[in-house]
């Protein structure tokens, strides 16, 4: 009898170890990132970690518009606003779009991953309290997940660590076509200099005295 009692002792305590050691390393991943965003934070221009490796919140569109709706600086907040990106998610609510999502087998395109993905910047990513599905194609699905960058990039001092943090000063392209492809059920070609001028938006130089 003794010996299989030995046995099973045995089989626990190793399955408490390999537990205990599987935990640690998530627990390891976990705090390296931490340590990267604090290191990027504290503008610790010597840290080598991969940062693109690092998963930024996304902060939601009401700390953008703080700055970013006033005269000053352009009125860039009212300019995305009146852009279909700003009503990509309450577009999935009409008519037309609940037609398509029938013809997909989609039963509501407001709550299905495969249309979100898209009509909803950092769907199915971490993000702060503020942040809204309703916010549709916010101003971080092209500048960027806004954790650590949203109260820096506008500083000069501060430029560098912005851009080490996620930022995006302007998108181009490649990350345009993310979504509008031929994937997408609306698809119409997409001409990235044309349609550019819709959206594109900058703060106005300072007069000159």
């Amino acid at each position: 009898m003794r010996k299989p009692i030995l046995i099973l002792v045995l089989v626990v305590v190793a399955a408490f170890f390999i537990f205990g050691f599987a935990l640690s390393q998530e627990e390891k991943g976990t705090g390296e990132a931490d340590t990267v965003k604090k290191e990027v934070a504290q503008e610790d221009t010597t840290q080598k970690e991969d940062t693109t490796k690092v998963v930024y919140k996304y902060v939601g569109n009401t700390w953008c518009k703080t700055c970013h709706n006033s005269e000053g600086k352009g009125k860039i907040w009212d300019k995305w606003a009146s852009t279909k990106h700003a009503t990509a998610y309450a577009t999935l609510a009409n008519q037309e779009s609940k037609k398509i999502a029938k013809e997909m087998d989609i039963e509501d395109p407001q709550k299905d991953a495969k249309c979100l993905v898209c009509h909803v910047t950092g769907y199915g990513q971490p993000t702060t309290g503020k942040y809204s599905l309703e916010e549709g194609v916010s101003c971080e699905g092209c500048h960027g997940p806004g954790e650590v960058y949203y109260t820096k990039h506008g500083r000069e001092k501060e430029r560098e660590l912005a851009l080490k943090s996620g930022f995006v000063p302007q998108p181009d392209e490649e990350l345009c076509v993310t979504c509008h492809n031929k994937k997408s059920p609306t698809y119409k070609e997409f001409k990235f200099k044309e349609v550019f001028t819709v959206i594109e938006h900058r703060t106005p130089e300072p007069e000159k005295k």
